[in-house]
């Protein structure tokens, strides 16, 4: 899991009262082992049967330039060019059996989901994959508006989802009367279950109201991302 600095905001369901409790961590701790210390003494606390972690991350120096071998690396180029030639060529492949990608495709949404396989790669190459999209996005004249987690803890599973939000970069001046969607605003997001990866989800979705211009097509902005 990678280390972040992040500011946790806690809230717990019993019996229609809320507690919130505010911690600053510096430190990498599992979700679960860092529940069980805060929690270790049940007298204290009322028996709890859902609890919710929010999370702002925010990536270290360390991980950035991990981050950028990685992009520069083999393993990289054979993540992307699996997902391209599905998603653009929409061909097989010999790793289809192990390997799933579906696509979200709505009026106003467009997207796909990778399904992480063990067998093909290792959980640093979808870490590094999720903070990768982040990068190609802003790249393209993107900023990044939101990076954040949420971690539902029910019994004995941890269900994590973190997400990178982007919108375009944009100015206005005199002569424009529309606000420029470009392609739409980007949602990239990872999914863990007991801190193991699952699937990554990366969808666009724009508007078709007459404030905006009409979006870029969806599927240009993903061939430039895995470019």
């Amino acid at each position: 899991m990678f280390s972040k600095r992040k500011q946790r905001f806690f809230y717990f369901k019993n019996r229609g009262h809320e507690l919130s409790i505010k911690k600053l961590v510096l430190h990498t701790m599992n979700i679960k082992e860092f529940f069980n210390q805060l929690f270790s003494s049940e007298k204290n606390f009322p028996q709890q049967k859902e609890e919710i972690i929010y999370e702002q991350m925010e990536i270290s120096e360390e991980e950035k330039l991990s981050g950028e071998v990685w992009a520069n690396s083999i393993r990289k180029e054979r993540l992307v060019e699996l997902i391209h030639q599905k998603l653009i060529h929409q061909s097989s492949h010999q790793d289809d059996a192990v390997f799933k990608i579906d696509f979200i495709e709505g009026r106003s949404t467009f997207g796909f989901v990778c399904y992480y396989a063990e067998k093909i790669f290792s959980p640093a190459d979808f870490q590094h994959f999720f903070e990768y999209l982040k990068e190609q996005v802003k790249a393209q004249g993107y900023v990044l508006q939101l990076s954040d987690s949420k971690t539902i803890l029910k019994k004995d599973v941890a269900e994590t989802k973190e997400r990178h939000y982007l919108k375009p970069r944009f100015k206005l001046n005199d002569e424009q009367t529309k606000i420029n969607q470009a392609y739409g605003n980007v949602t990239i997001e990872y999914f863990k279950i007991n801190d193991k990866p699952d699937h990554l989800k990366f969808y666009l979705h724009y508007y078709h109201d007459h404030k905006y211009t009409e979006a870029l097509i969806a599927e240009d902005l993903i061939v430039k991302v895995l470019g």
